[in-house]
């Protein structure tokens, strides 16, 4: 459960980088230094990022549920 919550804080930092280079590059953009493709691509890494958060949660939430099962707990997870 560690681990998987570790990945969960990995991808939060992804995410937050990614939206630092999207805004990056939208600024690069509109001070005339880059192309809309590098927008685009920025724009398309922040979206893989947002998958790899969603993904992290997921298994996060499976090994919570995993370990409480394993406990014999699980009803008391969804009551907190």
């Amino acid at each position: 459960m560690e681990a998987s919550r570790h990945e969960v804080d990995v991808a939060n930092l992804g995410v937050n980088l990614s939206q630092e280079e999207v805004s990056q590059a939208r600024d690069r953009f509109q001070a005339g230094v880059a192309n809309n493709i590098e927008v685009v691509t920025a724009q398309d890494a922040l979206a893989r990022a947002f998958d790899n958060q969603i993904e992290a949660l997921y298994r996060y939430n499976q090994s919570r549920a995993d370990l409480s099962h394993a406990v014999g707990q699980i009803e008391g997870m969804y009551t907190k």
